[in-house]
């Protein structure tokens, strides 16, 4: 499933619980409603293992997930619920605490208002456990339950994120469209939680000093000079004094893309700063697109409309209205 900006409202247990199993592959969800005016309202990013977002949710007792693959990060705006796993009770306080579990066999959300509203994001190990590893050698945690301080700057932070975030997509429809744009927001978002893991967990930060992350700083540092020059992997190890390889891993290991992706999106980035740049001079997209070194004009068309939302000529048209 494609990352996707989504909201709508459930009105039925029995939907809340299917919406949930589909985003989270292999979970087990059982929603429980204190009364027939049970409803919930998400609103953000979602794909398979992911979700970023308001959600208000009404009129509910508890909520029970099983097989939980994720890491859930909870903040509460309205309302007071409690999260219980197998060996961690937190309850959630507005202005004051949130809580971050871990995948576990099961936990529990009971609410203590009719209405809940709160910040959540999904996040699946797939992507948080590689970066827990590489940046502070974390392999396994005890604790399946953090509790947060939601007054703390790196909490405060991340609240900030989704509100930007969230008010950004609201505003403007073409980034709603942009994959390459919400799939930042994935890996922003990632990056911060992890943090929060290795500051509650009191773990010291591994220095980036390595050989391979210096590696992949200088790789992108080149590629960001020289994007349109840059046509191969073989240019950038040439460059480097090194192998394609060597490259390739380093980025598998402290990425969340290839370093031939990452030339793309740059070259993309330098496709649409020279329109905007171009002081109303009618450029043609074959001009456009050998600017910045991309041959093929129909996926250079199909990449452009991927990240900004539009085509590259519907880019050209309005700055040359303007």
């Amino acid at each position: 499933m494609e990352v996707e900006y989504s909201h709508g409202l459930i009105d039925s247990p029995d939907i809340y619980n299917q919406s949930i199993e589909e985003l989270l592959g292999g979970t087990k969800s059982d929603c429980r409603p204190s009364s027939k005016e049970f409803e919930s309202y998400g609103e953000g990013i979602a794909c398979n293992d992911f979700f970023m977002g308001k959600v208000n949710t009404n009129h509910v007792k508890e909520i029970i997930v099983e097989s939980l693959n994720s890491y859930v990060l909870t903040i509460p705006i309205k309302g007071e619920f409690s999260v219980k796993t197998s060996d961690t009770v937190s309850s959630n306080l507005i202005g004051k605490t949130g809580t971050l579990s871990f995948p576990t066999e099961k936990i529990t959300y009971k609410s203590s208002a009719d209405f809940i509203t709160d910040y959540e994001v999904f996040l699946s190990p797939d992507i948080i456990n590689p970066i827990l590893e590489s940046k502070f050698n974390i392999k396994k945690i005890d604790s399946k339950l953090l509790t947060l301080d939601v007054r703390t700057d790196k909490v405060k932070a991340i609240i900030q994120f989704i509100e930007s975030s969230m008010s950004m997509l609201n505003s403007f429809e073409d980034a709603q469209k942009s994959l390459s744009f919400k799939k930042n927001l994935q890996e922003v978002v990632s990056f911060m939680v992890v943090d929060l893991i290795g500051e509650k967990t009191k773990v010291k930060r591994l220095t980036n000093n390595n050989p391979e992350f210096s590696l992949v700083r200088l790789a992108e540092e080149f590629i960001d000079s020289s994007c349109e020059t840059i046509f191969s992997i073989q240019q950038i190890a040439d460059k480097l004094f090194t192998t394609p390889r060597n490259i390739q891993l380093a980025f598998k290991k402290h990425r969340s893309y290839s370093p031939m992706q990452f030339l793309k999106l740059q070259k993309l980035h330098k496709a649409h700063d020279n329109i905007i740049k171009s002081n109303n001079h009618r450029l043609s997209i074959k001009e456009v697109a050998l600017g910045v070194g991309l041959f093929d004009l129909n996926r250079f068309s199909k990449y452009y409309f991927e990240l900004f939302g539009e085509l590259p000529s519907h880019t050209l048209k309005r700055t040359f209205d303007k």
